[in-house]
């Protein structure tokens, strides 16, 4: 009986769990605390997601490439009450020579804000100014700021699906993580697929084997 309700659970397992665990990109929560910190970004081609807090400084972010890449950089908002949408950021790139030249300024009033709806972490967003192009190897930083360094923003880097790999509960406690910048209960990560996809698969897989354990039991009396 033990082998069947095995065989069961693998089985289940094995049709359900690559629908749940596939995913584009992974949230990180940034906390930098003074002007002199900086978040380095890995694969800048692949999607990430960083959420911060200003705290009366700018917030800045460094990627550094030996080969060219593509650029992709997206400012949000979570859309929640008393969000302001006045994010912007700058582009910049060191010279060879030694200085830095400005790349692009993403701009808070060229953005129309528009709303969008995340499938994977269950949370709505604004859209704000972004940028895109092929750029050369080099180091560049990106710097997102507003006039009194005082507000929540999202900032997107790259489009392709992440390739880092981390644990089911870590994905867990980051999307968590992300319900509390959104002002929710970390309760709220139902609303992602990633958690009630999970639970899904698993009441499902329990009712399966409940089912065939009884009948396993009854044909033996």
């Amino acid at each position: 009986m033990y082998k069947y309700t095995k065989n069961i659970l693998v089985f289940c397992l094995m049709l359900f769990l690559p629908t749940v665990f596939v995913f584009a990109y992974v949230p990180e929560r940034i906390v930098q605390e003074s002007l002199l910190d900086i978040t380095n970004v890995k694969n800048p081609e692949e999607e990430h997601f960083f959420y911060g807090d200003l705290d009366s400084f700018p917030n800045t972010f460094q990627i550094t490439s030996e080969e060219s890449f593509n650029l992709y950089v997206e400012i949000r908002v979570p859309d929640i009450e008393g969000v302001v949408k006045n994010i912007s950021g700058i582009i910049i790139k060191e010279k060879n020579t030694g200085g830095v030249e400005e790349v692009s300024r993403l701009s808070a009033s060229d953005a129309t804000w528009d709303p969008i709806y995340e499938y994977f972490d269950g949370n709505s967003y604004l859209l704000g100014p972004s940028f895109e192009s092929r750029v050369q190897a080099g180091v560049y930083r990106i710097e997102v700021n507003t006039p009194d360094n005082l507000e929540k923003y999202v900032l997107v880097i790259g489009r392709a699906d992440s390739t880092e790999k981390i644990g089911f509960f870590e994905k867990i406690s980051r999307i968590a993580d992300t319900k509390v910048f959104f002002g929710k209960s970390q309760v709220m990560i139902i609303e992602s697929p990633l958690v009630y996809k999970s639970l899904i698969v698993l009441i499902f897989t329990l009712i399966i084997i409940f089912v065939i354990v009884r009948k396993l039991k009854r044909r033996a009396l």
